[in-house]
């Protein structure tokens, strides 16, 4: 039987899982129908174990991307040259969609007019350590969303259309973890129309262990 055209496909490094990316890659695609079609694509940085268990998961139209790197601006420009569908989704291993999430997604691009969005965002808060997190995290929105959509572009859930992505010349490396700030700023000065969609939510783990939190500053 032939795989209907994936609608988008939603692109998610292994390297920051934070012991989520199994249940990150299963959220998404038990969200998936014959109605509803997307294509996964998963990125491995050297991640043997998780990425035995992941791939398991996915079906023939997905794809599983082999990029030995810590920067995060290459691994999801690997992702994203393995794509699809005419939109991308950017996302994380820590990052799951809520209930409704594709079903949001899918009718908000039945009508879209915009090249890009940010996508709503919850936290969810395993422990005082993460609620700190949380709590920092909404502090930093908040006083940066007075500039503007594009300062809340982030990799928790951002949409774009692949064509824009690729002409922008993608993520730029030299940036790592500020790659998408970067990539905002020339979406929006090139004129392309970015927007926000709150309700299409992912729901955010936050950092809830000093390790997590070095390996994220290692990062960035």
């Amino acid at each position: 039987m032939t795989q209907p055209s994936p609608k988008f496909t939603i692109i998610i490094p292994l390297h920051d899982d934070r012991n989520l990316g199994v249940a990150a890659v299963a959220a998404w695609l038990e969200q998936r129908s014959a109605e509803n079609h997307f294509q996964v694509v998963v990125v491995n940085s050297n991640r043997p174990r998780l990425v035995r268990r992941v791939a398991k998961l996915l079906a023939p139209g997905d794809r599983l991307v082999h990029a030995k790197s810590t920067n995060e601006a290459v691994l999801y420009n690997a992702g994203a040259q393995a794509a699809d569908a005419k939109w991308l989704v950017f996302t994380e291993a820590h990052v799951l969609p809520v209930h409704d999430t594709v079903s949001a997604l899918l009718k908000r691009l039945e009508s879209i007019q915009a090249d890009a969005a940010n996508l709503g965002s919850a936290h969810r808060v395993r422990s005082r350590f993460s609620a700190v997190d949380a709590e920092l995290t909404e502090r930093e929105v908040n006083i940066m969303a007075g500039l503007g959509s594009w300062r809340r572009v982030g990799l928790r859930g951002f949409l774009i259309r692949r064509d824009v992505f690729t002409s922008l010349g993608m993520f730029s490396e030299d940036y790592h973890r500020f790659a998408e700030t970067a990539l905002a700023i020339h979406l929006v000065e090139s004129g392309y129309r970015l927007e926000d969609f709150p309700d299409v939510v992912v729901e955010h783990f936050d950092t809830d262990t000093l390790g997590e939190l070095l390996l994220a500053m290692a990062l960035g």
